[in-house]
């Protein structure tokens, strides 16, 4: 592709998407937790060669500074579970393949998308060779794929992504004619601490004398319906001025509207669906009776006048000790929540019916790899990180999720069986990974409609056709 015929499709892409919004190094003895996590996954191994060796290359990796858990650890341990993972990952990688690393912060967040795709297309165009791979906020690299500036992992030497360290869950939704551009799986920490989950007061539960939502999950009976009970009568002014601000007593507050399109997944609906030939298509469930029973139901529990269930409120709601539930990103936990004078649980996000099964969805900041098109050797780049996401798999995820996660950030027993249900049900959607490319309107649609108390047919009656133009624009650029 003639670069300015990339640049002119780039600036294209860009205007939609963002106009709304050497040597060996000595290892560290390994932890408990490592030990651990080795006899787990001693059978498991990658097939990279044993003789594999790039004469001590430097490796130049971009990196995301914007994350708010840290993804990489060249320095030294520091003693903490995770960073020491993450130091004693690099040191196997950069050992087992003769190589060092040398980390680009290029932020890259959702106000700042354009910056990143932007920096990343004139280093490409350039043919510089700058980067021999990349990682940033995930919806960056449905732009750069779509503008032709990433190569096709799955024609790399070395990256196997039937492997279990690879997320095949995103996989299933990114191919586009039998090309994929970018993952994630544990190569990146970040997909686990974005997982979108249910915090609830453990502490109001005792004193409101409600039912736990622990058993209503082990019971299959944590559905909306169920939520909007337990929240029912929660509202209370408890600072007597008569307006509901942060200081007041809720059953849901979220932050904004935010996370209530984990509710659409939750539900069982999608906004694109895969052939049996690997093609994607927009789903019918966007038109459905259950689409619309959805959002009739969701409409009738944020809006029925009582304060009881809110988007408007700011998530510190819940961080003060009045709030029933709250729906975020786990990672808050780690720090917004580590502090808290009083105990919280954690649950799935709660179904439409008892006949759906758990769906968890992650935020957008959840990171992405991919390798840009003038890589100067794409086959050292993908056995780079097919070592990183292999050490990652052995070392760093159970350093975050069965120490950090489970133990460090978790207040009982039965938060650590949530999380693995949560984990175990993550899920993807081909429009939800392209929404940069789709108008944003794979989670505009829904979000807004409910925040908004809209109208459904109306909604679709004005974006449905311009989804569908975006959809197929989007799938000539792969053509």
């Amino acid at each position: 592709m003639k670069k300015y015929t990339v640049y002119a499709l780039l600036v294209a892409m860009l205007c939609g998407t963002f106009a709304s919004c050497g040597g060996s190094v000595e290892e560290s003895p390994a932890t408990d937790t490592d030990t651990q996590s080795e006899s787990e996954t001693t059978e498991l191994a990658t097939d990279l060669p044993a003789d594999l060796d790039f004469g001590g290359e430097t490796i130049r990796i971009v990196k995301n500074p914007a994350v708010f858990m840290p993804e990489f650890n060249t320095d030294e341990m520091t003693g903490e579970v995770v960073d020491d993972a993450l130091y004693n990952s690099y040191v196997a990688v950069c050992n087992r393949l003769n190589v060092d690393f040398e980390l680009i912060d290029i932020w890259s967040d959702n106000a700042k998308q354009g910056e990143y795709v932007t920096a990343i297309s004139k280093s490409v165009m350039a043919q510089t060779s700058e980067y021999d791979f990349i990682s940033g906020y995930s919806m960056c690299f449905p732009t750069l794929a779509a503008a032709g500036l990433l190569q096709d992992i799955l024609e790399t030497e070395y990256i196997d992504m039937d492997k279990p360290w690879w997320c095949g869950q995103l996989e299933d939704q990114s191919v586009v004619n039998g090309k994929l551009y970018f993952a994630t799986g544990d190569i990146s920490n970040q997909l686990l601490y974005n997982m979108v989950v249910t915090y609830f007061n453990k502490n109001l539960f005792n004193d409101l004398n409600l039912e736990s939502p622990y058993a209503l999950v082990d019971e299959g009976k944590w559905t909306l319906d169920k939520m909007a009970e337990l929240c029912r009568g929660a509202y209370a002014d408890l600072n007597g001025n008569g307006s509901a601000d942060n200081e007041d007593r809720y059953g849901y507050s979220g932050s904004g509207a935010v996370f209530i399109d984990a509710y659409w997944f939750s539900a069982g609906l999608r906004y694109v669906e895969i052939d049996k030939n690997g093609n994607p298509f927009i789903s019918e469930d966007i038109t459905s009776e259950k689409a619309v029973a959805l959002v009739d139901k969701m409409q009738s529990i944020f809006h029925d006048g009582s304060n009881d269930m809110t988007t408007n409120p700011a998530g510190s709601a819940f961080a003060n000790g009045n709030v029933l539930f709250m729906n975020h990103e786990f990672l808050q936990a780690s720090f917004t929540l580590r502090d808290v004078n009083f105990d919280f649980g954690v649950v799935p996000i709660a179904t439409y019916s008892e006949d759906d099964e758990f769906q968890t969805v992650t935020s957008f900041t959840y990171t992405l790899y991919g390798i840009p098109v003038d890589a100067r050797d794409a086959d050292m780049s993908s056995a780079v990180m097919e070592a990183m996401a292999y050490e990652g798999y052995k070392t760093v995820t159970p350093a975050v999720f069965e120490t950090a996660m489970k133990v460090k950030y978790t207040h009982d027993e039965d938060s650590v069986r949530m999380l693995d249900i949560v984990r175990g049900s993550i899920c993807f959607d081909f429009g939800r990974v392209f929404v940069s490319q789709l108008n944003l309107l794979t989670w505009e649609m829904f979000r807004y409609t409910i925040a908004d108390n809209g109208n459904w047919s109306s909604t679709l009656a004005s974006k449905l056709p311009v989804l569908e133009a975006k959809f197929e624009a989007l799938m000539e650029n792969f053509q």
